[in-house]
């Protein structure tokens, strides 16, 4: 099951778990797990020993600030691959943007 991004119903990125993935993504991933660990800043403050859900909370918040950004394709990219490998069993990332707010649903499958 591959997780998908959609932006007001437009996919924007996909995550292919069926394919393996290479030594240096598996190292970077590795990186962010260890910096993860000690801690992230979610809206409801900041979480000096994170769950592995509010880990991809925060994980999700930074895919989605990149894909806002659209600066670079490949921090998404490994954002979105931390978030497939972290929570197996979300299979879309719903982001729906309205002129002054936006709401994000997760879909389980």
């Amino acid at each position: 099951m591959n997780l998908a991004v959609y932006i007001n119903d437009g996919k924007r990125l996909e995550f292919d778990r069926g394919r393996p993935l290479p030594g240096q993504v598996r190292n970077r991933l590795e990186a962010l797990e260890l910096e993860l660990d000690r801690g992230v800043d979610l809206p409801q403050g900041r979480i000096e020993t994170p769950t592995t859900e509010q880990k991809a909370h925060f994980a999700i918040e930074q895919l989605l600030n990149q894909l806002a950004r659209a600066h670079d394709d490949s921090a998404a990219t490994l954002w979105c691959a931390y978030v497939a490998t972290r929570l197996p069993e979300l299979a879309a990332i719903r982001v729906t943007e309205t002129a002054d707010s936006f709401e994000v649903s997760l879909q389980f499958g």
